[in-house]
């Protein structure tokens, strides 16, 4: 096990590693060891500092596809120090978690877990995040959406904007892609296999994703208007222009409230654990 280190990077920021030992919860028997010792390692970032600031980076900025080392991210986005956070999907190489970047949802989550929310004054909030988007076309329908800019893939009908990239490839086979520019449906297409063709994301515009959902595309044919609106818990998050999110939330106001079944966290990924 590495020495406990404590190093000013430069004012305002610290790199900390230490070891921690706590009490084991497994221990059974006598022959359980009765504490488990691990090395943490972690940014100390003072917000309040002048010159210092504090963002999401990710591996391509151009778009939301691809993954690359912390050590890349962080030299590709000239970043003075870095850390792991967020969630991704290592086969599809896509987020599956928030990230609000700036005021701008690069990718909004898909289950009520864990976020952070920090602006530049300094303020943070820790909480679980509850996003949802929705459309209402002028019959004053509303339709929930599923995903936005995500590689969670499920039933419903998902968003993808120009954040996720100048073009949308299939996730799934026999999607419905339906194309939305200055808040009117222009066109359906049916997509074919995943992974072959693409479709241009407008610029003044995004792309809606059916899966398995003919319902809601009778809905949204060409020319049809619609609105969009993001509704969040709690609503604090909404003051805030950086969110992160990933999960199990550990700690709020200084007290314990890990709870994996609310988060959705199955077996054995509820009891595991993992360098962090």
């Amino acid at each position: 096990i590495p020495p406990n280190l404590d190093i000013l990077w430069v004012p305002g920021l610290r790199r900390k590693q230490q070891i921690v030992t706590l009490p084991n919860p497994a221990a059974k028997t006598d022959k359980d060891p009765k504490s488990l010792r691990f090395s943490v390692i972690s940014l100390v970032v003072d917000l309040k500092q002048a010159g210092l600031t504090m963002r999401p980076i990710w591996s391509n900025p151009s778009g939301m596809l691809g993954t690359s080392s912390l050590r890349a991210m962080a030299e590709q986005w000239k970043a003075i120090a870095a850390i792991n956070g967020g969630f991704f999907n290592r086969d599809r190489q896509l987020p599956v978690g928030p990230l609000k970047v700036n005021n701008r949802w690069m990718a909004g989550p898909v289950l009520t877990r864990g976020a952070i929310g920090w602006n530049n004054k300094g303020e943070v909030f820790v909480d679980r995040l509850n996003f949802t988007e929705e459309l209402v076309t002028a019959e004053k329908k509303p339709i929930k959406l599923s995903n936005l800019n995500s590689g969670y893939v499920q039933k419903g009908l998902a968003r993808y904007t120009p954040a996720w990239g100048d073009k949308y490839i299939p996730l799934t086979d026999n999607e419905i892609l339906i194309t939305v520019q200055s808040e009117k449906v222009v066109s359906q297409l049916k997509g074919g296999t995943a992974g072959q063709g693409q479709i241009p994301i407008p610029s003044n515009g995004y792309i809606l994703v059916a899966r398995q959902v003919p319902e809601l595309v009778a809905l949204l044919k060409p020319n049809v208007q619609i609105k969009g609106r993001t509704l969040f818990k709690p609503a604090e998050f909404g003051k805030y222009p950086n969110i992160m999110g990933a999960g199990p939330l550990l700690l709020k106001n200084g007290s314990v409230v890990i709870d994996t079944k609310l988060e959705q966290f199955r077996p054995p990924f509820d009891k595991q654990g993992a360098s962090r």
